[in-house]
C-alpha cells in the first residue's frame, strides 16, 4: 500500500500512515465518541430511576406537633429527626425537642410527629405545643434548624434540614447522602 499521509514526529523520524491506517484511526475515535455518550446515557438513566424513587418530605404544623408530607415518587423508611437544642432568651431557658421515629410515609401520605419537650434539668414538661409561638414567623425571636433523615426502599440515606422562626417552616436543604453514612448518623441520634 502506499502512503498518503507523512507526519513529521522528529528529525529523521516521520510517521507514514496508509488508507488502513486512517480508515482505523476514525474508526477508534468513533467508538471512544460512543462509549463517552453511552457512559452519559448511563448515568442519566440511572439518575432518572433515582427520582423516581425519592422520597421527599416536607413539614407543617399541626395542632399536637409536626405533620411530615411525603411530596416525592417513593416511600420515605425509618425517618428520624435530630434532637434540637432551644434556647428562649426572655427568660433564658434551654430546652431539648425530642421527635419520636416514624417508620414510613407512603407517597403523598402524612403523618403527625410526636415528641417532648424536656427543660434543662431532663424533665419532661409537655409536647411540642407549647413551643409552637416560635415557629410562627410574626412571633419568632429567631431561626433554627430542625435535620430529618430518612431513607428510600433501597436504602439510599436522604437528609432535608428545616429551617423554622423568622422565617417561617422552610426547606433549607435537601441532598441524598452517601451509602453506609445514615448509619454513622443514627448513632449519633441514638
Amino acid at each position: 500500500m502506499s502512503e498518503i499521509l507523512q507526519i513529521p514526529i522528529t528529525q529523521g523520524l516521520v510517521l507514514k500512515l496508509t488508507l488502513n491506517d486512517l480508515i482505523l484511526l476514525a474508526t477508534f475515535l468513533a467508538l471512544l465518541w460512543y462509549a463517552w455518550a453511552t457512559h452519559r446515557l448511563k448515568n442519566e438513566t440511572v439518575r432518572q430511576n433515582e427520582l423516581n424513587i425519592c422520597p421527599i418530605i416536607l413539614v407543617d404544623l399541626g395542632r399536637e406537633g409536626f405533620v411530615y408530607k411525603n411530596r416525592g415518587r417513593g416511600v420515605a423508611l425509618n425517618i428520624e429527626t435530630e434532637n434540637v437544642i432551644f434556647n428562649v432568651i426572655d427568660p433564658p431557658k434551654t430546652y431539648n425537642l425530642i421527635f419520636n421515629k416514624i417508620n414510613n410515609i407512603l407517597v403523598n401520605e402524612q403523618s403527625l410527629v410526636r415528641g417532648k419537650v424536656l427543660n434543662e434539668e431532663g424533665n419532661d414538661i409537655g409536647g411540642f405545643d407549647i413551643f409552637f409561638a416560635h415557629f410562627d414567623p410574626i412571633v419568632a425571636e429567631f431561626d433554627f434548624e430542625i435535620p430529618i433523615l430518612y431513607t428510600d426502599i433501597f436504602g439510599t440515606p436522604y437528609e432535608t434540614i428545616l429551617g423554622c422562626g423568622k422565617g417561617g417552616i422552610r426547606i433549607i436543604k435537601f441532598e441524598r447522602k452517601k451509602k453506609g453514612l445514615i448509619n454513622c448518623l443514627r448513632k449519633k441520634l441514638c
